[in-house]
């Protein structure tokens, strides 16, 4: 923004016509740039669509789970319990990963590193609750303090490479176009180097 950049939210785009200035199509009007970075999480794919490209992503529905303490504060971020992940237990050969009580207090995350194929559109019609099941029971396994039962699960949506590496790349017909996606779960955590290596 300090560089004369504008936001426009919740513009669906609806057409991208590549050349010399790529053409971006949206309900609210018609824009034009030397080049244009395509990060689209979930929907890249149909946004790419529209440049004649596909990419071999998968999108899944991730059950974001938060398990209530039974005492508060044994898990807590102040008595420095940590952040950790397990790559293989018993309960599955998926990551499974924690973060101590903050984000809602009392409540430690913990969650299953992959999900169920889903529509981005219609992600609340997917209601495979297994992973929650698996969960559970390593829950009860390993945190004697912590309720077997979530509070609180949300959503969110992971997008799958096949090798789980992120996409930056040129798009293979019009080098004004790069694209960002696949990021398999790991994208949030690298937004400001993966948002400076996209610029440059």
């Amino acid at each position: 923004l300090k560089l004369g950049g504008t936001i426009r939210d919740n513009e669906e785009v609806t057409g991208i016509t590549p050349g010399p200035l790529v053409t971006v199509t949206t309900p609210a009007g018609v824009y034009r740039a030397k080049s244009v970075v395509i990060t689209a999480g979930p929907w890249t794919n149909a946004v790419l669509a529209r440049t004649g490209l596909q990419l071999p992503l998968q999108v899944v529905k991730i059950n974001v789970c938060y398990w209530k303490e039974k005492v508060p504060g044994t898990y807590d971020v102040k008595k420095h319990f940590p952040c950790f992940i397990l790559t293989e237990c018993e309960e599955t050969k998926e990551h499974i990963y924690g973060l101590p009580a903050n984000e809602y207090p009392g409540l430690v995350k913990i969650c299953y590193h992959m999900g169920s194929p889903t529509d981005p559109d219609q992600r609340d019609r997917q209601t495979d609750r297994s992973d929650i099941d698996i969960l559970q029971r390593y829950v009860a396994r390993c945190f004697p303090g912590l309720i077997p039962v979530p509070a609180v699960v949300e959503s969110c949506m992971y997008t799958l490479t096949p090798d789980c590496h992120f996409v930056l790349d040129y798009h293979p017909s019009h080098n004004n176009i790069v694209i960002g996606a696949g990021f398999s779960g790991h994208g949030f955590k690298f937004g400001p180097i993966i948002g400076k290596l996209l610029s440059d």
